[in-house]
């Protein structure tokens, strides 16, 4: 809706449901027309008599210029359609619309809706009212927008005052309303179903909002309806509001995804089910719940995307069962391990995924909307613009910042590139569905013959006199945050094997987090946890499973190449060496030695 708050104009919208719209269209309208129809005399109501002339004679399909002959075969396709109720022998024939689940039905219920759309549009354009601003900027007629999908329906107009407002959108309101009962629609105007929300703004705005928005906020129509007017209303699923900064839309974003962790909350939290089940569930149910409408989301500051982020913290780290590693476990390491979606990086994805479809294959005055958007930098479309920017990154063709200009030609000439892109931002965290079958080379298997507890152990904290006799696979994990690590008199000593995670460690620690170029960093975690998992060496049933050893031994892993390098730094930075020098010997160190020394 940013188009309609420019230039300071009040805008109005008004929003329609129809009550059985596909299964009680007339099909006398629809196939023969109302040879008895009669202009009502209400003054308010003599914009139908065009509408009534046109049905004197000729249905809805004829009006639209639909072929005699495909008329009469829809009208033989519906003219005895039934259903029967399960256990009953009765046949109940439709005479309105056509049957449930029926297909037909939404071709009978367009082509009389199509009527009412034509008719509204020209009853407004005839009486001036339209919608100035997104009209001028496409440079179209400023007409009303009518905004329908399926049976629900949004008409959108703007005002240059708040007094303009107040003396025209009733009659919008009864032409919108009277045409569809005029063609035999059933209009909802309960709550929740046929409301109108208003942008009152500029001179007189404070008394108008007074008297319109004041007491029950209900707007007094000629026809004695009373129609509601609501701060926000949910169209096709997403909120619309006056003034949006996207926390709205986050906030039912989060009741989604906790209505969809409900279903599932006594498994989620039972130890007896395997990890791999509860992941899978959190990621194709609960996840998708969450991330529906993330496109059209506005929410940029911390406090607008507060509810979001709190939701997948809390799911992560009930799914991962780290509660009793919270003082260990950062956000980059739990993103690794759990193999899921983080918000920050859905919404990228959404948004990218939006501009290449619409860029793609939008219909021509969809397209004319956005690329008006997009080329007059609304603020939507500036979120869609830094999406599509961190994408391009990916893309090899893009590797220099220049080359990164996400204009609407080099999104339409890499748009199939971007989808991919886009894809391999959930691929980094996505969690292998299966081990490796063949082992590759430079990379050292744990030992199936090695206890569950010792296999993924990365380092041990020994004295110097414990150190020459200890039992390498006897020893515990301590903590990293243990104050005494770096103040006693210890040594670190390193499996061998410990330098293969060094590419996960860069990974988490230099680059971006959904860089799709760090994938493959991971994939030495995912085979040590595949192993473990699914090897030979199984773990009983009921013992623990999954992340929280692992996510211990990476954590581990970051903590004991940071103090053990430091040293390093100090003896070769005076000799010349630079920092990948003396990081490339502490890595030969660890792959030629059996254990190393600081």
């Amino acid at each position: 809706m940013s188009h309609f708050n420019s230039g300071g104009r009040c805008y109005a919208a008004l929003f329609v449901d129809i009550q059985a719209a596909y299964y009680e269209a007339s099909r006398d309208l629809i196939f023969r027309g109302d040879p008895s129809g009669t202009v009502p005399q209400a003054s308010h109501l003599q914009h139908l008599a065009p509408l009534v002339q046109s049905l004197l004679a000729s249905g809805a399909l004829e009006l639209l210029g639909v072929p005699s002959e495909e008329i009469a075969l829809l009208h033989d396709c519906v003219a005895v359609s039934r259903w029967c109720l399960v256990g009953s022998p009765n046949i109940f024939l439709a005479t309105r619309g056509s049957r449930p689940g029926d297909g037909l039905a939404d071709v009978l219920f367009g082509a009389l809706f199509s009527i009412a759309l034509r008719h509204i549009k020209a009853v407004c354009r005839h009486e001036g009212w339209g919608h100035l601003s997104a009209g001028s900027h496409v440079g179209r007629d400023t007409e009303v927008l009518q905004l329908g999908w399926a049976d629900d329906l949004a008409v959108l107009s703007d005002y240059d005052s708040a007094d303009e407002l107040r003396a025209n959108f009733p009659r919008v309101a009864t032409v919108v309303l009277s045409t569809l009962r005029h063609l035999r629609f059933r209009v909802n105007l309960g709550a929740g179903k046929t409301e109108a929300t208003l942008a009152i703004t500029g001179a007189g705005a404070v008394s108008v909002r007074g008297e319109l928005l004041g007491g029950a906020s209900t707007l007094p129509l000629p026809t004695g309806d009373e129609l509601r007017l609501t701060p926000e209303y949910r169209y096709l699923g997403v909120v619309q509001t006056v003034r949006d900064n996207g926390r709205r839309d986050n906030e039912l974003n989060a009741q989604r995804a906790q209505a969809a962790w409900a279903h599932a909350r006594s498994m989620l939290t039972s130890p007896a089910l395997p990890w791999a089940l509860k992941r899978a569930w959190v990621a194709g149910r609960v996840l998708p719940a969450a991330y529906a409408t993330l496109s059209t989301c506005l929410a940029v500051s911390g406090r607008a995307t507060a509810p979001l982020q709190g939701f997948f913290e809390r799911t992560a780290r009930v799914l991962v069962g780290s509660w009793q590693y919270g003082h260990v476990l950062t956000r980059p390491a739990l993103l690794g391990l759990l193999g899921l979606c983080a918000p920050e990086h859905a919404v990228l994805i959404a948004r990218a995924r939006l501009v290449t479809q619409l860029v793609a294959k939008a219909p021509p005055l969809v397209w004319e909307l956005f690329d008006a958007a997009w080329n007059r930098g609304t603020e939507w479309c500036q979120l869609l613009a830094d999406a599509c920017r961190q994408v391009m990154a990916m893309l090899s063709p893009c590797t220099s910042p220049d080359s990164r200009v996400p204009t609407i030609l080099a999104i339409r000439h890499f748009h199939r590139q971007e989808l991919y892109a886009a894809a391999a931002v959930y691929d980094v965290y996505e969690w292998p569905q299966a081990p490796p079958a063949a082992r590759q080379e430079g990379i050292s298997q744990p030992s199936t013959a090695a206890p569950f507890a010792s296999t993924l152990s990365f380092y041990t904290v020994v004295t110097h006199s414990q150190a020459v006799a200890a039992d390498r696979d006897g020893l515990g994990i301590v903590s990293p945050l243990w104050q005494g690590l770096s103040q006693r008199n210890i040594a670190w000593r390193l499996p061998r094997e410990w330098h293969t995670y060094w590419r996960l460690w860069a990974a988490l620690q230099t680059g971006q987090a959904w860089d799709y170029q760090h994938k493959p960093a991971f994939s030495c975690l995912r085979r040590a946890i595949g192993i473990i998992s699914n090897g030979p060496d199984k773990p009983p049933a009921g013992s623990e499973q999954g992340p929280p050893s692992a996510l211990l031994d990476l954590v581990a892993a970051t903590v004991t190449f940071r103090q053990g390098a430091q040293p390093l730094a100090d003896v070769f930075r005076p000799l010349g060496h630079s920092a990948p020098a003396f990081a490339f010997l502490f890595m030969h160190a660890l792959r030629t030695g059996s254990s190393a020394y600081v």
